[in-house]
């Protein structure tokens, strides 16, 4: 099993990802970084937006 840090890439490293899928598209980001590229940004843009839904509807609920 590899270490962490290893399987996942650093902010800059996301940055690269998403300019260059602005920039080229879908396809063109499977073609030059793979599919597991494109995994990764998906998987952080999910979770980037699942926790602000955490944060809205259950921090309310938390709060109040």
């Amino acid at each position: 099993m590899r270490p962490l840090h290893l399987l996942l890439p650093d902010m800059q490293t996301l940055r690269n990802y998403y300019s260059y899928f602005k920039s080229h598209g879908l396809k063109g980001m499977m073609d030059r970084y793979g599919r597991v590229s494109v995994a990764v940004l998906f998987a952080f843009f999910l979770i980037k937006g699942l926790f602000w839904l955490f944060l809205i509807y259950g921090g309310v609920e938390w709060l109040g």
